[in-house]
């Protein structure tokens, strides 16, 4: 039952960050910049931590073969690679001629199976134990700050108004509760569907920090940028490993 009440309370807070559009976009654009650099280097460095300090730890502990683990990570790369390229469609590979509403619709499909993920993630985290679903929780809610930012923003180039960019935008972050309920049936079922999940989740978490978030800041950065970025990192990777131990 503790499963199920951390599990959910997690989900719901994470989903409650895509109201966060509406108090960074009143900020002007040089302070809503620096917001979002701090956040996402931030992010990658709470999720390299979560990567190497639980994910992987607590994976070999309960599979205990490295080869297993390791198909498991690639399997995870494989599986947000292909969600991250849903989700950039709209922005590359649509006609010209499809309306701008065309595009929120789209941006909000590819964000709800995004965050659908998020929340089987959660989920198979708190089954495994306390400090995989703390760490697990902290990353994924450090990340979808400028995440959220940034879909509440296309929704409203879109077309959409700020009341309808917010609700969409909202149900579409809930999806990660309808997530971390089947995660927990399905879960609660089937014996050992957590542990093999763990690798898969590293895997995930490696995808989004390395190949998603850290090419969105590391251009162009003068040298005290550079050195405030790793600063920043470093202080993601060291909370996570304050949480494990």
């Amino acid at each position: 039952m503790e499963v199920w009440v951390y599990t959910i309370l997690s989900v719901v807070a994470v989903s409650l960050v895509a109201l966060s559009g509406i108090f960074l976009l009143t900020l002007n654009r040089r302070y809503q910049d620096s917001v979002v650099f701090v956040l996402v280097s931030f992010a990658v460095g709470s999720m390299i931590g979560n990567v190497l300090f639980e994910l992987l730890p607590e994976s070999y502990e309960a599979i205990g073969d490295f080869v297993t683990i390791g198909w498991l990570v690639v399997l995870g790369l494989v599986i947000f690679f292909i969600i991250e390229n849903v989700h950039m469609f709209h922005k590359h590979h649509l006609p010209k001629k499809k309306s701008l509403k065309s595009i929120g619709y789209m941006n909000l499909l590819a964000d709800g199976i995004h965050n659908f993920t998020d929340g089987i993630l959660i989920a198979v985290s708190w089954m495994i134990s306390y400090e995989v679903g703390l760490s697990t929780t902290i990353a994924i809610f450090i990340h979808e700050l400028p995440q959220e930012l940034s879909d509440y923003g296309i929704l409203i180039k879109a077309g959409f108004s700020k009341s309808k960019a917010l609700l969409y935008n909202l149900l579409s972050a809930a999806s990660a509760i309808l997530g971390a309920v089947l995660a927990l049936l399905v879960g609660q079922s089937i014996e050992g569907f957590a542990v093999y999940l763990l690798p898969v989740a590293a895997g995930c978490f490696i995808y989004l920090s390395l190949f998603s978030l850290l090419p969105l800041i590391v251009k162009g950065n003068s040298l005290r940028k550079t050195l405030l970025q790793i600063l920043i990192i470093v202080a993601g990777v060291v909370l996570m490993y304050l949480v494990a131990e």
